[in-house]
């Protein structure tokens, strides 16, 4: 069901910091009385979060500084700087982004408060390349029950950031 202007202006005013009052809320929005809430829709890309603990080499290698970002960096330089940052000793890749995170938060949040996943689907509609980081978002989809819809853009890499 799509969450009209009502309904988004009815749930803007609530704040994470109250989330048993937003939760409820959420749940008492149902048009037919049954309990069972519409669906949260995210619309945005996943990235996948590269954690290394030490990457200081790697950081040396393509003469890049801790804690700058360079959005300006040629996409081949990108690429080749992730692939060496996943070869690195104790690197983890994490499912990520700001919608992504946003709804795997709803849902522990709705879990928290007994609601079962079935009666709040949630899905996030982006976009992903054909490659290994997007198989790590669709697992943290899974792993969450958020339908992920995405438009595969092949040849392209899933976003990344590090």
């Amino acid at each position: 069901e799509y969450m009209g202007t009502e309904l988004q202006t009815r749930y803007s005013k609530f704040e994470l910091r109250q989330p048993a009052k937003f939760y409820s809320s959420l749940m008492s929005s149902s048009s037919n009385g049954a309990g069972s809430a519409g669906a949260v829709v995210g619309l945005g890309n996943a990235f996948v979060d590269v954690v290394v603990p030490d990457a200081g080499e790697v950081l040396r290698k393509f003469e890049l500084q801790a804690g700058r970002e360079y959005p300006a960096l040629p996409l081949e330089r990108k690429v080749a700087l992730f692939e060496e940052l996943r070869r690195t000793e104790n690197v983890q890749q994490i499912a990520g982004g700001a919608i992504l995170n946003a709804l795997r938060a709803l849902r522990q949040g709705l879990r928290a408060h007994g609601v079962a996943d079935e009666r709040v689907p949630i899905a996030l509609l982006g976009a992903c390349g054909s490659d290994a980081a997007a198989e790590i978002v669709r697992a943290a989809g899974v792993r969450n029950t958020v339908e992920l819809v995405l438009h595969v853009n092949d040849g392209a890499p899933t976003a990344q950031c590090a």
